[in-house]
């Protein structure tokens, strides 16, 4: 009996031990079922709240995604109406150019228009002033005289200030230091007397007429102003040199005939402006050509333009005067 009871009493024992285990373990499972399922959910009751839950996740970031969507068309519309701003500012800046551009054109061409018109209303003016001005005097043709003899493109002709008499010693030192300076070398003969007024300069040598151009061209210096060269008369008194291209005594005396005469002129009509063309003859009043020279060895003639003096205040006859008390050599026996 004892030892039964014994026996049920470790029965009793072991299942007490039996059910304390088989409760560990129920709850181990239900620990075990919950991690899984938190995990990995599980068919049944749980897993409609977890896909709800996706679902509204899914949903809320759809949403933002449609925000930022819209956004980002808004910006893109914002700079695209921007940029359409500065295209409008653009074309109408364009707008202002093209009108400008026609507005100078328009001027251009009204400008050139009324240069035209003035121009052939000046020629059309100086048709007429040919056509009725008188008979130009022929040109004579040349006859090699010693008076109207052609220019020696191997001479210089030289006179000073006022043309009073100079020494050829002098002359002769101005035109060797020229050359010296120039790096020429030439053999050069002023022939005449040892004092006078006005002197002829023959160079020789076969580049003689390229010494007197190279000479020609020392009268101004590199910045295109004229150089003052200087001789002493015979009383020592310092007088400005000119010299320049060989000329015949017709050309020589046209000259001299013509600068005086301008000069008179401008000294009695002093409200007109006077040119002389040296070469040809003529006399000009304000552009208009008044009156032509004519010489011989002995003597001076003076036509006049009467069509050009109409309106004016020139005295032919004190013109006259002076003309032929100056320039007429009066023979007498």
């Amino acid at each position: 009996m004892g030892g039964e009871k014994k026996s049920r009493k470790n029965d009793s024992s072991d299942s007490g031990r039996s059910r304390s285990l088989s409760r560990t373990d129920k709850r181990s499972r239900r620990k075990s079922s919950k991690k899984d399922d938190g995990a990995s959910p599980q068919p049944g009751r749980g897993s409609g709240a977890t896909l709800d839950t996706v679902l509204d996740k899914f949903t809320e970031k759809f949403e933002q995604f449609t925000l930022d969507i819209k956004g980002e068309f808004n910006n893109f519309k914002t700079t695209l109406g921007k940029q359409e701003e500065r295209l409008d500012k653009h074309d109408q800046v364009l707008s202002d150019h093209d009108q400008k551009f026609q507005e100078l054109f328009d001027a251009q061409k009204s400008h050139d228009e009324r240069v035209s018109k003035s121009l052939e209303e000046a020629n059309n003016a100086t048709r007429a002033f040919v056509a009725a001005a008188p008979a130009p005097i022929p040109s004579q043709p040349k006859t090699n005289s010693s008076f109207d003899r052609d220019r020696r493109t191997h001479a210089l002709v030289a006179n000073v200030q006022d043309n009073v008499l100079f020494q050829k010693s002098e002359l002769e030192q101005v035109f060797k230091t020229i050359l010296r300076d120039k790096g020429l070398d030439c053999v050069f003969d002023i022939p005449g007397p040892a004092v006078s007024t006005r002197f002829s300069v023959f160079f020789e040598g076969p580049v003689s007429e390229r010494i007197v151009e190279s000479i020609l061209r020392a009268r101004k210096n590199s910045a295109g102003d004229w150089v003052d060269f200087a001789v002493k008369t015979p009383q020592g008194t310092q007088v400005k040199l000119y010299y320049g291209p060989d000329k015949s005594p017709k050309a020589a005396r046209l000259e001299t005939i013509s600068k005086k005469l301008a000069k008179h002129l401008g000294t009695m009509y002093a409200d007109h402006k006077f040119k002389a063309r040296f070469e040809e003859g003529f006399i000009s009043m304000d552009g208009l050509r008044i009156a032509v020279i004519e010489v011989t060895p002995t003597s001076a003639k003076l036509q006049w333009n009467n069509n050009a003096l109409t309106g004016s205040n020139i005295s032919k006859d004190d013109v006259m005067a002076y003309f032929d008390k100056t320039f007429n050599i009066q023979w007498s026996s």
